[in-house]
């Protein structure tokens, strides 16, 4: 039997291109919350289109962290 617990991952960010998801994950990785982008390789494909678009999330338990984190880096 798997004792692993399931991660429910939430969406932080959607992000139009590639360079702008890494700096997030960088700075999610610094922080040492867990993070993942969804559509990297269509990103890379179609760079000029909305199917582009690349979804950064992290897990459910560090959302309002992570989202702080955002906020002071990176919002007005």
């Amino acid at each position: 039997m798997n004792n692993e617990k399931k991660v429910n991952w939430k969406k932080i960010r959607i992000c139009e291109d590639g360079l702008e998801a890494q700096l997030l994950r960088n700075l999610m990785e610094i922080n040492n919350i867990p993070v993942r982008l969804l559509n990297v390789n269509s990103n890379n494909l179609f760079p000029d289109s909305s199917i582009a678009d690349v979804v950064v999330e992290v897990p459910e338990t560090y959302f309002d962290e992570a989202e702080k984190i955002i906020v002071e880096n990176f919002d007005d």
